[in-house]
């Protein structure tokens, strides 16, 4: 998938087509990125072996150490 890949994903009952392309090396994109994601879902966490502050927000160490652990996938709709 470094690549790319066109693939057809289906959100909110409508399909689109996708070009979904790997990010394997940039840590600090992979982080912030994550940090959006557990905004979100501070569920998720411990998937990525992240631990979350009493406040809700992800630990900054944790957090670092997922961005070099983790493969980030972009999702780009064609049109």
């Amino acid at each position: 998938m470094r690549n790319g890949a066109d693939v057809v994903l289906r959100i909110g009952g409508k399909d689109s087509h996708y070009r979904m392309t790997a990010v394997p090396s940039d840590p600090e994109k992979i982080s912030q990125s994550l940090m959006r994601l557990l905004a979100e879902f501070p569920q998720d966490a411990p998937y990525y072996n992240i631990r979350m502050l009493s406040n809700g927000t992800p630990d900054l160490e944790t957090l670092k150490k997922a961005g070099f652990n983790t493969v980030l996938v972009e999702a780009v709709e064609i049109v």
